[in-house]
């Protein structure tokens, strides 16, 4: 959808609310960010940086031709305060270190903010069905969430949940969290890659259920009945089902990618492994059972991120099969009677 923005008039209060709301709230996000870390080169930088990209929604308030830059704009100045706060954040936790809260969870608070503040802002400057070609319609039906903000609240999910994990008392969650925090950082990217796939898969079964099953593909029956010809139509049928396969292409790279993390967590430990037991068997100190339990301690990385990984990978390729097999079975029976009113 981010690609058919367009550039009606921005003079109205909702559009000016929208357009405000994509200045500040990235400055706000960053402040939370910066007020937990020590100001230095490099925050000085973000700070300059988020500012800059601020700006061009402030300039789209009397320009509209800046309408569709203002919204990449501040989605990069978004990944770039959510990925200082995460980075933050992870460097602090899996250094097994407790964190304040307050702050990392006001700034992600922020961050979610400005997540559907975007989002209003593809809503508010979106073309009108009349502006897009059929092949945008069609897209528009079947595309399902945005890649990057749909990365994002996946980042702000997976931040949540390893402060739940730091901070929680109970012994179960303990347990729990020390394979997410003890491990170093493949378990946290494993669990990014998660939230990211469950964010896209999620919001594509809302869309289905909004745009085809409540309203009984409405706008395929509209586009269908639009097509004056029957090669015209088959092209339809055609572009519906590549559509349909081609949202499903980055949920199937996250489901491949995820035991892939696992196994390199597998060979990571076993080779740290094997690295402390050769400095063992080349030692003569006489404290050789605490020598032993150290050189076999990132065994635990080995096998923990791959029953993570493993885990989470079974759990998200179901759902995506599942959801897949709807979506199918929905778009099968349009293809075999096109002019139905009813799926």
């Amino acid at each position: 959808m981010s690609n058919n923005i367009s550039v009606p008039p921005s003079n109205d209060s909702l559009s000016t609310i929208v357009l405000i709301l994509n200045a500040f709230l990235p400055l706000i996000c960053f402040y939370f960010y910066t007020n937990q870390s020590p100001l230095n080169s490099l925050t000085s930088i973000g700070w300059i940086l988020v500012a800059l990209l601020s700006l061009p929604n402030l300039i789209a308030l009397k320009k509209n031709d800046w309408i569709k830059v203002s919204y990449w704009t501040t989605l990069t100045a978004l990944l770039v305060a959510i990925i200082g706060t995460s980075f933050n954040l992870w460097q602090v936790l899996l250094q097994g270190n407790k964190i304040e809260l307050a702050n990392h969870l006001l700034a992600l608070l922020f961050g979610l903010l400005l997540s559907s503040a975007l989002q209003m802002h593809l809503i508010r400057f979106s073309k009108s069905d009349t502006e897009l070609s059929i092949t945008e319609r069609v897209s528009k039906i079947f595309q399902g969430p945005s890649l990057i903000i749909s990365l994002v609240i996946a980042m702000i999910i997976v931040n949540v949940t390893l402060i739940f994990l730091n901070n929680f008392d109970n012994e179960i969650i303990k347990i729990i969290g020390a394979k997410f925090l003890t491990r170093g950082i493949i378990p946290p990217l494993t669990l990014l890659l998660f939230f990211w796939g469950l964010v896209l898969l999620l919001g594509k079964l809302i869309t289905i259920y909004l745009d085809i099953a409540r309203n009984k593909a409405k706008n395929l029956h509209q586009i269908y009945y639009s097509s004056t010809t029957a090669n015209a139509k088959t092209k339809l049928l055609e572009l519906c089902w590549q559509q349909l396969d081609g949202f499903y292409a980055v949920p199937k790279y996250i489901n491949w990618a995820i035991p892939i993390l696992g196994f390199i967590g597998t060979v990571l430990g076993i080779s740290l492994a094997t690295e402390g037991l050769s400095d063992l068997l080349a030692t003569s100190e006489s404290n050789y059972s605490q020598l032993l339990s150290e050189a076999l301690s990132p065994l635990g990385i080995a096998f923990d991120t791959t029953l993570i990984a493993l885990t989470l990978s079974i759990f998200l390729t179901l759902l995506q099969t599942l959801i897949y097999r709807w979506e199918e079975k929905l778009l099968s029976q349009f293809e075999q009677n096109p002019t139905m009113s009813e799926l």
